[in-house]
């Protein structure tokens, strides 16, 4: 049996090449955009989020010491919490200063160890 199919299709070149570039530009600004956005919030959040958290933890003695251990020019009695508590954060948003801020925390978190130990408190003066 000899049977004969006849296929038939049509090809149809789209010349606007500039039209979908055009498209594609668009879109990439567009994620850009909401990249920026979506960062810049997260980082605002993550900024007060920040500042709450040294306001309700640390009492304006141990942000002093923050301060001096950062050597921040700051004259006590001068400024509110909130201020000093943003100082403290924008030195430690700056890259810069990174290795200094984790060598901070260690020490903080040392010396929080040592306090809470039964033996080790004895030795330990500081406030």
């Amino acid at each position: 049996m000899n049977e004969s199919t006849n296929i038939t299709y049509v090809l149809k070149e789209v010349n606007d090449e500039k039209e979908n570039i055009f498209d594609l530009e668009d879109l990439i600004k567009h994620f850009e955009e909401i990249e920026y956005k979506t960062t810049s919030n997260k980082s605002d959040e993550e900024f007060l989020n920040k500042v709450a958290s040294y306001d309700i933890n640390y009492t304006v003695k141990q942000l002093y010491l923050m301060c001096d251990y950062y050597q921040l020019k700051i004259q006590k009695g001068k400024l509110k919490k909130q201020e000093i508590i943003e100082k403290i954060l924008c030195f430690e948003y700056n890259k810069s200063n990174i290795e200094m801020v984790n060598k901070r925390k260690l020490f903080w978190y040392y010396l929080s160890e040592l306090k809470n130990d039964n033996f080790m408190k004895k030795f330990v003066i500081w406030d």
